[in-house]
């Protein structure tokens, strides 16, 4: 009779009697364990389990993966609304070419309660000829949800909406986040870390090669009602016909720029600006460009519709962007300041670098996140007073000071385990 009621059990249920992926329910506590790339394939072909929590458990290579043979995580019919932790960990060498009429990235549609965190894509190489359909290396569509501690590095590249992070953001948040390659879009919407946004973007910066037709930005290729906090862009932007910027192509319909720069050289035909090509009816408030690498002189291309803050003083030499000054007297929160807030938000190397967000200097060997092995590289420098301007302490100094001190331990404290 046992038997018979197992059997009975197996037939209900193929979950009792053999465990999905590399085991885990699909829990808060107990989450599915992706350790294989099997297994990270194998999650679109269970969409019953697209409101459940995963984990990444080892760096998985998706090289065997080809064209468009991996499985893309979350569709227009059935979107991803459940928790992915990578862990800490990567994934290598994700490769797809779109075929017409589909979105691509390794998720392609996140909403309400969805969260990808801690996860690092390296070398991918994504591409879609058709006409209006999403390209992001990580997620194309975030129609609500948030997506923390994650990078991309490779190539991406589309006709349209073309993101080296994500494609569109109509809700939901992007923080603490960075792409790193080439953004490729031959029509419109082209962004190094964004296509278009439509939610928050903080923390976060691209350092990418960028080409395309309209609405061209370093980091956004188009800020549509959204807000992007705490930012910045460097590489080179290429634009065409219409709104190049270094850091948005155009900032439209309510958007918000608060605390960010660009330092990317920046080329076009109409529209252009050391920062956005276009600023409708928003807001940018304590930004700045480097006059001197975008070849700039210009804030905005062009103001319009009651927009405000396309302020051209704001472009500086090279040398000023690199000044601390610059920035805290604009209300920047820096380290070793607390008159504009005690967060630590941004450091800076004084006369040898722009600023840089702190979270993304204290993970010292750039992944699984902030943990024992970065705390043994920071103790081994600790008390260290011979760091000159060029830092050779390695990057423990996070303050610049020239020495190892209280401070420097203070901020690597404020993101202990932060992506772990």
């Amino acid at each position: 009779m046992k038997m018979l009621t197992l059997i009975i059990l197996c037939l209900l249920s193929v979950d009792i009697c053999v465990a999905k992926y590399s085991g885990g329910k699909g829990e808060p506590n107990d989450p599915y364990l992706i350790a294989t790339a099997e297994d990270l394939n194998d999650i679109a072909n269970h969409t019953e389990d697209f409101d459940k929590h995963f984990v990444l458990t080892n760096d998985i290579d998706l090289s065997t993966y080809s064209g468009s043979e991996f499985n893309i995580i979350g569709s227009g019919f059935t979107l991803f609304t459940g928790v992915f932790d990578g862990g800490g960990h990567r994934i290598t060498n994700f490769t797809y070419v779109g075929e017409p009429g589909e979105i691509v990235g390794l998720f392609g549609w996140l909403d309400s309660n969805a969260e990808v965190r801690n996860l690092g894509l390296t070398d991918v190489d994504i591409s879609n000829s058709t006409v209006d359909n999403p390209v992001g290396g990580l997620v194309a569509m975030v129609l609500s949800g948030s997506i923390t501690n994650c990078y991309v590095t490779g190539s991406i590249s589309s006709v349209s909406a073309a993101g080296g992070l994500v494609s569109v953001v109509f809700d939901g948040s992007v923080t603490n986040c960075y792409f790193i390659g080439s953004v490729a879009g031959a029509d419109r919407n082209t962004g190094g870390l964004v296509a278009q946004n439509g939610g928050q973007i903080r923390e976060c910066y691209s350092d990418a090669i960028i080409t395309g037709n309209l609405q061209v930005g370093g980091l956004v290729g188009i800020n549509l009602s959204g807000v992007i906090i705490d930012s910045y862009s460097t590489g080179e932007v290429y634009g065409g016909d219409f709104c190049t910027g270094g850091l948005a192509g155009c900032n439209s319909d309510g958007g918000v720029i608060v605390n960010c720069y660009s330092s990317c050289s920046v080329y076009g035909i109409s529209l252009i600006g050391g920062l956005i090509g276009y600023n409708n009816n928003s807001e940018v408030t304590s930004s700045f460009w480097d006059v001197q690498i975008s070849g700039q002189d210009n804030m905005c291309g062009q103001q319009v519709g009651g927009g405000t803050g396309c302020d051209d003083t704001c472009g500086k030499t090279t040398p000023l962007m690199q000044t601390m000054s610059t920035y805290s007297n604009a209300g920047w929160d820096f380290v070793g300041e607390t008159i504009n807030g005690p967060n630590d938000i941004w450091t800076i190397n004084e006369g040898e670098d722009y600023p840089k967000l702190v979270w993304d200097i204290v993970n010292f060997d750039g992944f699984n996140g902030v943990n024992f092995v970065d705390y043994s590289f920071f103790a081994n420098h600790w008390l260290q007073t011979n760091c000159p301007d060029s830092n050779d302490c390695d990057g423990a100094d996070f303050d610049f000071s020239g020495e190892i001190d209280f401070l420097d331990l203070k901020i690597f404290c404020q993101h202990w385990l932060e992506g772990t």
